[in-house]
């Protein structure tokens, strides 16, 4: 019975979730959201070899994971490190107030797309995005909100995190890791904290 009833929550769950996004994408005019496997992705990094497929992460899990740390997001900058097209940074634009909001990818289409996104919705206010390697990409001296649905494998993110642990840990940002297979290499460079949220497979690492 346990395992029916847990088997029974994690569709409900499902349900829901996906007619968040749904009424979300539809009610905001976003146009393009399709899934993309990483065969498909039209780039020339050789890192290609390390990322995951694009999907939308589902809407209602930013929420609480936000909620579970209690901070004031005017008091951070938010970034989408392998934002795809854009889904999350829009969703985060129209509800929680960063001090600024901005996402990168490496594939150079993506960031079209996105950038089609915001520019057809109704969603207002400014966003960043731009062309980025996580491999290579340095954050700039600031208190940051990174988010991170599992964009990359460890390799990437070894290397991400060895770029800007020591901004990170300066200005005591912020890793929201969606899907955080990898939770393991975050947690070997030291933190103040890590919020694991088992129910959704995400966890929040404070610097």
């Amino acid at each position: 019975m346990p395992a029916q009833c847990n088997s029974l929550h994690f569709r409900l769950r499902r349900m829901i979730n996906k007619w968040r996004n749904l009424y979300f994408l539809h009610t905001r005019k976003i146009a393009d959201w399709r899934h993309v496997m990483v065969r498909e992705f039209d780039t020339p990094s050789p890192n290609k070899l390390f990322a995951r497929h694009f999907m939308p992460f589902w809407l209602n899990d930013i929420d609480e994971m936000i909620a579970q740390t209690g901070l004031d997001p005017r008091g951070f900058h938010f970034i989408d490190a392998g934002c795809g097209k854009g889904i999350v940074t829009l969703y985060v634009r129209e509800n929680m107030p960063f001090a600024s909001i901005s996402g990168f990818d490496f594939v150079p289409e993506f960031i079209d797309i996105a950038g089609m996104n915001h520019r057809q919705s109704t969603i207002t206010g400014p966003i960043d995005f731009f062309i980025g390697d996580a491999a290579e990409w340095r954050l700039d001296d600031k208190r940051w909100f990174v988010f991170l649905y599992n964009p990359f494998g460890k390799e990437i993110l070894d290397r991400f995190l060895q770029n800007n642990y020591r901004m990170l840990n300066k200005h005591q940002s912020i890793i929201a890791y969606g899907n955080c297979i990898e939770l393991d290499t975050v947690l070997a460079y030291p933190h103040r904290q890590c919020i694991r949220l088992p129910h959704i497979r995400s966890a929040m690492i404070l610097f």
